[in-house]
């Protein structure tokens, strides 16, 4: 006889939906650097988080990576899986 456990494994390895990973995004830049983007500004391709916006704040974003990707990490730690980078 099977546990119910057994069952269950399937979920434990589930990555956040897209919208959630978004939303994540958008609210750890504004938190961090004080700049406020869209959310449809935000698109995931190939686990890279995707933001369309100014040269300025691109810059921004790229000076402040490591700090982005920590403070992503802590909010979801699934987007360990889901996220590398921030563009």
């Amino acid at each position: 006889m099977k546990r119910i456990g057994d069952f269950l494994t399937r979920f434990q390895n589930l990555t956040p939906p897209d919208d959630a990973v978004k939303k994540a995004v958008v609210d750890v830049v504004a938190d961090e650097l004080g700049v406020s983007i869209a959310k449809k500004d935000v698109y995931i391709k190939q686990n890279v988080a995707h933001v369309k916006t100014t040269s300025v704040i691109k810059n921004t974003l790229a000076l402040n990576r490591g700090r982005i990707l920590s403070a992503l990490y802590t909010k979801l730690p699934k987007l360990k899986d889901t996220i590398r980078d921030v563009r």
